[in-house]
């Protein structure tokens, strides 16, 4: 055998990696089909997932050595808006956790490029500052992939004994490149890894590949308690677990056996542990309450209840969440255009329709603007993945009831007049996110006009949003405004105040009447008969060549539209000043007009970004002569020294706003409301004085240039715990939840 030396570079998570130059090798994307015609039932997992109760330490030791674990896997676009992450596979305090992220599309080095979807992979050490993990990007949402995560304690993976028996002449690279291929396929000895559809993934940066090695096995942290297998937003199947590191080419040969499906076989096959199966009778089609999941193999010696070694893994009660469904996998896909009641239009096994609780993918083949499936009547969908093509609602209605993913100028719903009387025909999703806009993808005939929206609370609401084809009358001039009528109304679901909302427009430079002044956007919002201004008159943002965006914070819905104009404000301030006295800020503010105007709201920031209300001052009403106003912040005493800024929400009688300039005072020599001790830092433990929970929005700490290093937790005898760090000057910063903010340089000592 030739001499090979294989370069490669080991990483453990918080020591620095060293850097050996391995150019990048582009593998074959091996070609693998999950079959539902094949695999039967699936497990679609939107709550807690399902807890096996039937093992012992020879599991314990299987997932604390040489392991290989598979399975197939669909996940939801829902997974890309909702979620930051959700378990697959969970030994519960013990050495084995597998998840779906959110990560860098670079490993561990260098600047965050790009945040993807990942599989997560983890092997937990007994040393608590020390992590072994790897990841690798999703192929995507909507389609079946397989995953296999090798963990190799001890086995060599040398060269098969045929090896130079093959004809590698016309091999690229010849017989050389043939073997370091080979070994960057394998999962080398003492490494872990992940295959994604039987090729493997490695973790590269700047030409360099990093190799994770699994922690040496007297300090991999063992337990005996059961699996968790599943959580929200994902479909499993065909699960196995194997009492050995599989080769590329063993993972590859079993992707899609028939034979771990039928007969009892495979209940005695060398290395296979465990191997779950979703399509038997006790997990037909239906809910998994109550039902158990038949664990088809054992490895040798393990006990067993039937014939063919087999256990069964009990779904134990859980009030967390719901149980997992028992289905077939369907993959929907709209191929083609036409009807969205013909079967030609999609592209599923078994000619069946989706309903509500099932996720779609556009994925039009044609290739010119009639690329449409039109409903006829209603249609609806869990979720919905654009790539390519258009939905229109043709006088239907379509109802989504979660998220839509990767929607465009070539691919989006088009909504027109249909069944709804009030409002028109309406996308519809749900959301309890707070602060997180979703996408509306909705659009005309030639349009793409999307709505994106958010809440102010955790409390949810439905929308429902179109364009239409007119907007109502009373605007204007049609020279200074867009020609597009958005229609938009919510159903709050909430049990607190009504919240506000964000809405931001997208709209083309064609939509733009001529005398439309991109410098002075506001949002127009058709209220109570009558067109209202919404804002301020602030420049659109630039989404892209030719395609412009505005945020209007609103709180009724009916139609909207985008006006560009310089308009007059319902106040004209002729001045606006803020000073301090005995370390109080004091703000005056005088105007020389004022046109059916409602109150003031005192706006107060520190850094003049985030702003919060410090209070309210009723306004005149209608003048044309001089009239002085005063406010005295009573919280301003409390804030740390430094600038603090404010600024004036001038509104109306019919909503409409305004804001003013800003100002900003600085407060000198004034006792922070909190105080920090001891500084230095010595034992970990930071007494934060006068802090109460209920009035702490936040404590963290950071860096000397602001990176955030730790979430600090404030106990009920006020103090924190600081997590260890390197000796060293640091900031704690502490926000209350009124708004003020506290910076204090510590130095944390051995």
């Amino acid at each position: 055998m030739k001499n090979f030396t294989r370069r490669i570079c080991f990483i453990i998570l918080l020591i620095f990696p060293c850097l050996t130059s391995l150019a990048q090798i582009n593998f074959e994307h091996f070609n693998v089909n999950y079959s539902p015609e094949v695999f039967g039932n699936a497990a679609e997992f939107t709550g807690y997932g399902i807890r096996h109760n039937d093992y012992n330490t020879t599991l314990q030791y299987t997932l604390s050595g040489n392991y290989t674990v598979e399975f197939w896997i669909k996940v939801s676009p829902v997974f890309e808006n909702e979620a930051s992450s959700t378990s697959i596979l969970e030994q519960e305090d013990g050495a084995i956790n597998v998840y779906l992220g959110k990560s860098c599309n670079e490993q561990f080095i260098g600047p965050c490029q790009t945040i993807k979807p990942v599989i997560g992979f983890e092997v937990k050490s007994i040393q608590k500052d020390r992590g072994y993990f790897v990841q690798a990007e999703i192929p995507g949402y909507n389609e079946w992939f397989h995953v296999a995560l090798v963990s190799n304690q001890s086995q060599y993976i040398g060269l098969p004994d045929d090896f130079y028996n093959a004809d590698w002449d016309d091999y690229p690279g010849g017989v050389d490149q043939a073997v370091t291929d080979y070994y960057n396929n394998q999962v080398h000895d003492g490494e872990m890894g992940i295959y994604i559809n039987g090729v493997k993934q490695k973790m590269i940066h700047d030409g360099s590949v990093y190799v994770m090695p699994i922690p040496p096995s007297e300090q991999i942290k063992k337990s005996t308690n059961p699996l968790v297998i599943g959580s929200d937003l994902i479909w499993l199947d065909d699960f196995r677990i194997w009492e050995l590191p599989k080769t590329m080419e063993g993972i590859r040969a079993g992707i899609n056996r028939e034979e771990f499906l039928f007969g009892g076989s495979y209940a005695n096959s060398s290395g296979l542990y465990a191997y779950f199966t979703y399509n038997t009778p006790s997990t037909e089609q239906g809910s998994g309450a109550g039902r158990t999941v038949p664990n088809m193999s054992r490895g040798a010696e393990s006990p067993t209840n039937n014939s063919n070694g087999a256990l069964t893994g009990t779904m134990f009660p859980n009030p967390y969440g719901i149980y997992p469904v028992f289905r077939s996998g369907h993959v929907y896909q709209l191929v083609e255009a036409g009807n969205w009641g013909s079967p030609s239009v999609w592209n599923n096994f078994n000619g069946t329709f989706p309903s509500y609780s099932d996720d779609i993918t556009i994925n039009i083949q044609g290739n010119n603007s009639s690329d449409i499936v039109r409903l006829n009547g209603l249609g609806s969908a869990h979720s919905l993945l654009f790539k390519k093509g258009k939905i229109a609602t043709n006088g239907g209605e379509f109802w989504c009831s979660r998220s839509t993913v990767g929607a465009s100028a070539n691919s989006y719903i088009i909504t027109d007049k249909g069944l709804q009387e009030e409002v028109g025909p309406f996308v519809q999703s749900f959301w309890v996110l707070k602060d997180k806009f979703v996408s509306l993808p909705i659009g005309n005939a030639t349009d793409y006009l999307p709505v994106e929206i958010t809440g102010k609370t955790w409390d949810g609401f439905r929308t429902w949003a179109a364009v239409k084809e007119i907007l109502p009358s009373g605007l204007g001039s049609s020279d200074k405004s867009l020609n597009v009528p958005w229609d938009i109304k919510t159903t709050f679901y909430g049990t607190a105040p009504k919240p506000g909302y964000q809405l931001k427009f997208q709209w083309n430079e064609h939509n733009e009447g001529s005398q439309f002044d991109r410098d002075h956007v506001y949002i127009a919002n058709y209220h109570n008969g009558r067109w209202r201004q919404l804002g301020s008159g602030k420049p659109a943002e630039v989404v892209s060549s030719g395609v412009f965006a505005t945020i209007a914070d609103v709180d009724e819905f009916s139609e909207f539209t985008a006006v560009g104009a310089a308009v007059p404000l319902p106040v004209r301030l002729i001045s606006f000043n803020v000073q301090q006295e005995a370390g109080v800020a004091i703000l005056s503010w005088a105007t020389d007009l004022e046109e059916r105007s409602s109150h003031f709201i005192v706006e107060r920031s520190q850094d003049a970004k985030t702003w919060n209300p410090a209070g309210r001052v009723n306004a005149e009403g209608n003048h044309t002569e001089i009239r002085n106003y005063t406010f005295t912040d009573p919280l301003s005493k409390q804030l740390s020294n430094g600038n603090v800024y404010y600024r004036l929400k001038m509104i109306d009688q019919d909503q409409t706003f305004a804001y003013s300039a800003i100002r900003y005072v600085r407060l000198e020599g004034l006792v922070a409301q909190y105080t920090i001790y001891p500084n230095p830092i010595v034992h970990g433990i930071v007494t934060v004085k006068n802090a109460k929970q209920e009035q702490v929005s936040s404590i963290k700490l950071l860096t000397m240039d602001g990176k955030n290093v730790a979430d600090l937790k404030l106990e009920s005898d006020g103090t924190c715990k600081i997590p260890k760090l390197a000796p060293g000057t640091y900031l704690i910063e502490i926000k209350g939840i009124d708004g003020s903010r506290v910076a204090e340089k510590v130095f944390i000592a051995q």
